[in-house]
């Protein structure tokens, strides 16, 4: 917005759209705590729906070239409300056109898009590590100030036996979402920590760190760092030998550092304990193993279209008296929408995945760092990696808190890919020439 010398008020009403939208995206995939029920579910589905319908409206204005992904777009939708669980008008619904939409839309835009989310999202992910931290510290800080919050709703007993065994749910309904939260945080804030060359966000990296770590959830972890690690190999590969003996060297410090805290810090023995678990003793692996059990019985029953999509819950509550996901994605995929169904999603999982990493690669070549690119498609292949890890023991196609930040990675895989096609951010094809030969001292 800005005022004319006659005094008239001009909007950019591209940019309020792009912040509108970006900032009640980033709203919903954090609110899974009482905050949300402060917002009326009326008014939330209202807003979706009219932000959906303006991002419609800015594709087809624009004329922006979706390619394949429009298409693929259609078919994901018609499995998702084909003989669905959730109606049309479900929030469910409506987050997942939304995203979707957005990811599109947002070719129009310049990238301050992407760094508006990433710092919105930053805060709502320091808020919910602060209440974490402060709840492992203070047990009458959670239980005088926090879980009031949740009484009269069916997860209040079991907050107060996960808090009892050293799982921290902080401002959640249940430690895993929280997991959640605090995995997407540490992951934006390592990434920014390597790109800044290691100087900056080492103490934000290091919080989230220990403030995922204190919700004792194993797959969040290790499949962070994970993603993270896999991330700075492409990164640092253009380097070569310089850039094996750095990871070699994170590697080493990662582990020493990691074993004090084992040592010193209770909740991460606690942390250690469920790693040693057997499967036989652990409940959760049994309870899971039962729900592979039933999808797999049912996609053999269903091949080619399934049974429609989140129905599973449904034969779980009736075969195994527990409504729940099979806690396994690709497993969800072949039960609930079939053969077909399952490579229209896988298409589009691994086709992105391959654009971000070529894209991501391409760039980190030609080393601009400075640029905050890099940075960018850093964080797009480190939550792709860490969506699909978790996709094998998870629900992260099925959660808000995951799919949101999972779906505008892909965005910014494909706002990078898409312009890097006539003009790489302001860099025409004659500067980067001279930047490679630069690079590569010829």
């Amino acid at each position: 917005m800005n005022i004319d010398k006659s005094g008239v008020i001009n909007v950019n009403l591209s940019k309020a759209l792009m912040i509108v939208s970006i900032a009640l995206l980033t709203f919903f995939s954090l609110s899974d705590s009482p905050i949300a029920t402060m917002v009326n579910s009326k008014l939330q589905s209202i807003s979706l729906a009219f932000v959906s319908a303006l991002l419609l409206i800015t594709i087809i204005k624009n004329k922006i070239n979706v390619h394949f992904l429009f298409p693929l777009f259609i078919v994901m939708s018609m499995f998702i409300l084909r003989k669905t669980y959730f109606p049309i008008y479900s929030y469910f619904v409506q987050c997942y056109i939304a995203v979707f939409l957005v990811c599109i839309a947002a070719q129009s835009w310049s990238d301050t898009w992407i760094k508006f989310y990433l710092n919105l999202a930053r805060v709502g992910y320091w808020f919910y590590a602060i209440i974490t931290c402060l709840s492992y510290v203070s047990s009458s800080f959670y239980f005088n100030i926090i879980l009031p919050f949740f009484r009269g709703t069916d997860r209040y007993g079991s907050l107060i036996s996960s808090y009892r065994k050293g799982f921290m749910a902080g401002f959640t309904s249940h430690y895993s979402n929280n997991g959640m939260y605090l995995a997407v945080g540490f992951i934006i804030a390592a990434v920014f920590c390597i790109s800044s060359g290691w100087k900056k966000y080492r103490l934000e990296t290091i919080f989230m760190a220990f403030s995922l770590l204190l919700t004792g959830k194993r797959a969040h972890i290790l499949f962070g760092v994970a993603a993270l690690f896999l991330a700075y190999c492409i990164l640092k590969l253009p380097e070569k030998g310089r850039g094996i003996l750095k990871i070699l060297g994170i590697v080493t410090s990662g582990v020493i550092v990691v074993i004090i805290m084992f040592l010193t810090v209770p909740a991460m023995q606690n942390f250690a304990s469920r790693l040693t678990t057997n499967v036989e003793d652990d409940g959760a692996m049994m309870n899971r193993f039962a729900f592979w059990g039933l999808a797999w019985k049912i996609f053999k029953s269903n091949p080619i279209f399934g049974i429609g999509w989140g129905e599973f819950r449904i034969h779980a509550a009736i075969e195994l008296d527990y409504e729940a996901y099979t806690h396994n994605v690709f497993l969800q995929l072949l039960c609930e929408c079939g053969i077909v169904g399952t490579l229209a999603f896988l298409s589009f999982f691994i086709i992105t995945f391959i654009i971000t990493i070529k894209t991501f690669y391409q760039f980190a070549k030609m080393d601009l760092l400075v640029n905050d690119k890099v940075k960018y498609l850093m964080f797009s292949f480190t939550m792709q990696t860490f969506f699909f890890a978790y996709c094998l023991t998870g629900n992260p196609l099925y959660d808000r808190i995951m799919y949101i930040p999972y779906f505008i990675s892909c965005g910014i895989a494909y706002y990078y890919y898409w312009h890097s096609d006539f003009e790489i951010f302001g860099w025409s094809f004659e500067d980067l020439i001279k930047l490679i030969r630069k690079n590569n001292g010829s």
